[in-house]
């Protein structure tokens, strides 16, 4: 449902310390590195929309297909960047450890 990727889509932003701008522009350039281009349905306004929704506190989630076509494509971005930094995060850590 869109209320659950929206809380999930949340939880990775606040990890990541993301903020509205950061999150959409973020979102923008994981997508293009993942898919080469934005699909043709894709609506920065709407995106935009939709990055204030999982930043808001008591947001109103939308049920309209654009929106959640929106959401879960952002929620996968979110998804790829959080696990990428997670992998980098252990690698550096395993180096400091054989460093000492």
């Amino acid at each position: 449902s869109n209320q659950l990727t929206r809380e999930k889509a949340r939880n990775l932003s606040k990890e990541m310390h993301l903020r509205g701008r950061d999150l959409i522009s973020l979102s923008i350039h994981s997508l293009k590195k993942r898919m080469k281009e934005l699909p043709e349905w894709w609506d920065p306004q709407l995106a935009e929309s939709v990055c204030r929704t999982i930043i808001g506190k008591d947001a109103i989630i939308c049920v309209d297909n654009r929106f959640t076509l929106h959401l879960d494509i952002i929620c996968e971005s979110l998804q790829s960047i959080s696990s990428g930094r997670n992998s980098l995060s252990k690698t550096l850590k395993e180096v400091l450890k054989g460093a000492h």
